[in-house]
């Protein structure tokens, strides 16, 4: 009942006629559904009893959330990574001339390759360590005696990754190794705006996966490549799968829970930011201007101020509301029977309200009898005025 209730949209408005017969027709459905709802006494609660579980929560702005931990391990930027292009000289003291500078670049394995002295493992040495090592590898393989290495950094390894969504200045960008995570993504994107939801998609591109054919053949030749090069694998028969996507989604506002927060990003991922839904919650009832409105992220919202946003009861005597929420976690709405009245003199009957809330200020004998009467009075005040 109170799903079905849920389902149905009370927002139409219906004008008093002369005697109140439009109002009272307009809120039999709204009472018919009440009364139905109330009659299971279920999920039935004054602001007094609510159960922890069910206490609104202030919508998350983005701007006031502690980022940092989006980055991760930190890692040093001034050592050599994998894909870093360095600028090698060696000095013997022969030469006619300067000595030249080798461009060589970094492999993904952290060696780089030094002409005439072979291959040097220098990944996560700082420039002066590498220097040292090339040095030192030189001498113990007897090419050099006493030579004088200088390695330079010459380009350093970037990743681009595409940042899409309400961000201050999205596009692509180039993101150094170190920074390649989600932080880094934000900061090279300017931040997020003030339209940035919480959740955070990260689409990373996947490595290319073997599909085997079913071709006994090769079967034999397979067990003997296995992981083999694409060239190795097409040639044996092996054809190769699409590269499959990896897709994380970080929730910025329950950092602390993800181990996936520090997530590192490579090269050619997408940052896809959400945007903010909005966080409104609904007025109606015997109120001036019945309507939704959008909570502030700054401040929360109360019985009386929600009341105060639709322009006050059109009664002042109305005094029952109802607030119709649905739990945080997903299941049936609940119900909150609220008073205007205990709402102005205490500040826990206040309900602080919650994002999808509906707010109903519910017809009762007394605000129907006044109705009535002031439609008396409307009505026989206008039929004594002389017609011309």
């Amino acid at each position: 009942m109170m799903h079905f209730m849920h389902r149905v949209s009370l927002t139409r408005t219906v004008r008093a006629g002369p005697f109140g017969r439009a109002t009272r027709v307009g809120w039999l459905g709204i009472g018919l559904l009440l009364s139905v709802v109330f009659g299971c006494q279920s999920g039935i609660y004054s602001p007094a009893n609510l159960p922890p579980q069910y206490d609104a929560v202030n919508p998350v702005d983005v701007g006031s959330l502690d980022l940092s931990q989006l980055a991760g391990t930190p890692t040093r930027n001034d050592v050599i990574q994998a894909g870093d292009v360095l600028e090698i000289t060696i000095a013997t003291g022969l030469e006619e001339g300067s000595p030249v500078g080798w461009p060589v670049r970094t492999t993904e394995a952290g060696t780089v390759n030094v002409p005439n002295v072979g291959v040097v493992h220098v990944a996560g040495l700082s420039l002066t360590e590498a220097e040292m090592a090339i040095r030192t590898e030189s001498i113990r393989r007897s090419v050099f005696r006493d030579p004088s290495v200088s390695v330079l950094l010459a380009n350093r390894r970037s990743n681009q990754v595409t940042v899409l969504g309400p961000v201050n200045q999205p596009g692509i960008k180039e993101l150094p190794l170190y920074q390649s995570n989600l932080l880094g993504a934000i900061v090279a994107a300017g931040g997020l705006s003030s339209q940035a939801g919480t959740v955070v998609e990260i689409r990373m591109p996947g490595g290319q996966q073997p599909l085997h054919k079913a071709n006994a053949d090769n079967a034999s030749v397979r067990d003997a490549y296995p992981g083999g090069s694409p060239v190795q694998q097409a040639s044996y028969g092996t054809e190769m799968m699409p590269p499959q996507p990896t897709v994380v989604r970080v929730d910025l506002a329950r950092l602390s829970e993800q181990p996936s927060r520090g997530q590192y990003i490579p090269d050619g991922s997408v940052v896809n930011v959400e945007h903010r839904a909005p966080q409104v919650i609904r007025v109606m009832g015997l109120v001036n201007r019945p309507n939704q409105f959008e909570l502030p992220l700054d401040q929360e919202v109360r019985l009386l101020d929600a009341l105060a946003m639709a322009g006050g009861r059109t009664i002042e005597i109305a005094d029952k509301v109802h607030v119709v929420r649905n739990p945080p976690g997903g299941g049936e709405p609940i119900v909150i029977r609220a008073s205007v009245r205990k709402a102005k003199h205490n500040g826990e009957a206040n309900i602080r309200l919650a994002a999808g809330d509906l707010v109903s200020v519910e017809q009762t004998p007394a605000t129907l009898v006044l109705q009535t009467l002031r439609g008396f009075v409307r009505f026989g005040f206008s039929s004594g005025l002389p017609l011309f």
